[in-house]
């Protein structure tokens, strides 16, 4: 039996005991792949296009916020390489940061996505911009 579904705040719509429903044609147990994701804008999508951005995610509660970020960076038009250190990975996993800038994600320092560049050196020489967000005092 399915509940029944009222108007939210924000024109969409959810069900009356307050849950979400999924998008027309959309199921919310499927995990939709990275690779079946639609490309990304091209052309000058943006003030960043065109820049490589190379962001570090430290283990912190405040990790889900790293992904908003890479989200808002990647509507500017940035090219966005995510390395997380492997606390953050337990707060906002790997899978997260992959759909959103549909590059490999680091976890590790021998992590090699692409054959004939050592990944960790090729990132760090690459970058127009890094961003180690959330800063913790770990990191520090």
């Amino acid at each position: 039996m399915t509940a029944p579904q009222t108007g939210d705040d924000f024109g969409g719509t959810q069900r009356s005991d307050g849950l979400p429903t999924a998008a027309k044609g959309e199921d919310f147990d499927t995990p939709t792949p990275a690779d079946d994701l639609p490309a990304l804008p091209s052309g000058d999508a943006g003030p960043l296009h065109g820049k490589r951005v190379l962001l570090g995610v430290s283990g912190s509660i405040a990790a889900y916020k790293a992904a908003d970020l890479c989200s808002q960076l990647g509507k500017l038009g940035a090219e966005i390489h995510v390395v997380l250190t492997p606390h953050a990975a337990q707060f906002v996993g790997a899978a997260t940061f992959r759909a959103l800038t549909r590059n490999p994600v680091l976890t590790d320092t021998f992590d090699e996505p692409h054959a004939r560049r050592i990944a960790h050196i090729d990132l760090a020489q690459s970058a127009d911009l890094v961003i180690v967000a959330p800063a913790s005092a770990n990191v520090l």
